[in-house]
């Protein structure tokens, strides 16, 4: 787990100066939040990345992941969550405002990213997940800044449990300025709720 692998990126390049970095969840890839893409704002170019760790499921993930386990251990998901800090640095265009997009697992990733960083980020996109437990030293920086936050929530989600994401909409809401919505899906992404996701964005 040395690096992002830049190769397995997928891009859709947008007419404007802002970056989306599309993270997903357990035992996914790339290719699987990059569907989304055609659904966001022509402006925004989207980077599908993949995580560094393989799933032993199939696939990717971006820590270690045990749904009966609430951790409050940080070190995959914060060693993960610096190499996209890294792979960000190395990109040859800097991108004037970045926004952090992620599903289930990547939801989770996308937080934290942002819990790391305070500054580097305009917004966050929380798709069924949740906030990985335990406090960062920069939470209260977090927190000041109130940066926008969509968070989707499926009421029939039973990947995600459910202690996990109702100890986590007090902590967003807390850290964050959060646009809640709720939708009849299970652990997916709906498609109304990827218009809403677009409206956000266009908003932010």
């Amino acid at each position: 787990m040395n690096q992002i692998d830049n190769s397995a990126v997928l891009w859709r390049e947008g007419t404007g100066d802002e970056l989306v970095i599309a993270m997903h969840g357990f035992g996914a890839d790339e290719r699987d939040l990059f569907s989304v893409a055609q659904y966001l704002p022509r402006e925004l170019t989207v980077a599908a990345v993949r995580g560094p760790l393989e799933s032993p499921f199939g696939g990717y993930a971006w820590f270690e992941f045990n749904p009966a386990v609430d951790s409050t251990d940080h070190t995959m998901i914060d060693r993960s969550a610096a190499l996209v800090l890294d792979w960000l640095d190395s990109l040859e265009r800097q991108y004037a405002r970045v926004h952090a997009f992620g599903f289930s697992q990547g939801g989770a990733l996308a937080v934290q990213l942002t819990r790391l960083e305070p500054g580097r980020f305009a917004s966050v996109c929380h798709l069924s997940s949740f906030v990985h437990n335990g406090d960062l030293p920069r939470d209260p920086e977090l927190a000041e800044r109130r940066l926008p936050l969509f968070q989707g929530i499926g009421h029939d989600d039973n990947v995600i449990a459910v202690d996990k994401r109702e100890r986590s909409i007090p902590w967003l809401d807390e850290h964050f300025d959060v646009e809640r919505h709720y939708y009849e899906r299970g652990h997916t992404i709906a498609m109304d709720e990827l218009h809403d996701v677009a409206a956000f964005l266009s908003r932010v």
